[in-house]
């Protein structure tokens, strides 16, 4: 049986959260890799998209960003 914790880690939530966590670290291409996937699970989540676009704009991958 899966634990709790890896299963909790591939919510839509919890992915968000790494990718903030990420972004605040200045780890832009970790958050754009959490909100991608946050984003699979959750295509409907503006927010994702947005927070998203946020880190390629950091690392000036403008077209990506829109």
């Amino acid at each position: 049986m899966p634990s709790k914790k890896k299963k909790d880690a591939q919510t839509p939530v919890a992915l968000k959260e790494k990718g903030n966590k990420a972004f605040a670290d200045a780890d832009y291409i970790k958050a754009v890799d959490m909100f991608t996937k946050a984003i699979e699970l959750d295509p409907n989540n503006h927010t994702l998209y947005s927070n998203r676009s946020a880190a390629y704009l950091k690392l000036d991958q403008f077209t990506e960003a829109i």
